[in-house]
Formats: structure tokens, C-alpha cells, sequence
């Protein structure tokens, strides 16, 4: 397990990279979208499952 200050430092780099190469991201991420409909349907259904739970719940 990191520590918090490890997470950080992990965030900040990650966060570095993807400004640095965001075309490069973009193109992955849609590409990705392309080849894989049906899980990005499936993890979108998920998400709203959660937030309707959420709501009811509170």
C-alpha cells in the first residue's frame, strides 16, 4: 500500500503525462470506444445503476 505522499507524487505524474500526451489518449480512448461498444454501454449502465442507488439511499 502507498503512502499518501507516494499518491500524490503518483497522481501528479500520471496527470502530467496524460496533459503531455493527450492526442495520444484521445486517439487510445476512441479507438477503444470503437472496438468495445458493448462494455462501454455495460459500464455506462453501471454507472447509472449506482447513482439511482445513491440517490434512493439518501
Amino acid at each position: 500500500m502507498l503512502s499518501e505522499k507516494a499518491k500524490e507524487a503518483r497522481r501528479v505524474y500520471q496527470q502530467q503525462w496524460r496533459d503531455k500526451n493527450r492526442e495520444h489518449v484521445r486517439e487510445y480512448s476512441r479507438k477503444w470506444r470503437e472496438e468495445n461498444q458493448e462494455k462501454q454501454e455495460a459500464a455506462i449502465n453501471r454507472y447509472w445503476e449506482r447513482k439511482a442507488n445513491e440517490l434512493i439511499a439518501n
